[in-house]
């Protein structure tokens, strides 16, 4: 006997309508940033990992002068 599972998770964020972008240096483009723990969500990967990723350069952020953190939501996608 053999039994597969299978799982889908959809995770849906909302914002408004019209999302402000943000430049980010490494893409030279205008982009979504998000929260980590958006991030946590989306790429559906624990806390600790989105700051591995972070902390390696593996995904694109930016620090606010009051030490938030944002991630670039194309580097996101481009990294997992």
């Amino acid at each position: 006997m053999e039994i597969t599972l299978e799982r889908d998770q959809i995770s849906v964020i909302r914002r408004p309508v019209y999302p402000a972008l943000t430049w980010c240096e490494q893409c030279e483009k205008r982009v979504q940033m998000i929260t980590p723990d958006e991030a946590v969500a989306v790429a559906g990967r624990s806390a600790r990992e989105i700051y591995r990723w972070v902390e390696a350069g593996r995904i694109h952020f930016l620090e606010t002068p009051q030490g938030l953190l944002s991630i670039c939501l194309r580097s996101l996608y481009d990294g997992y």
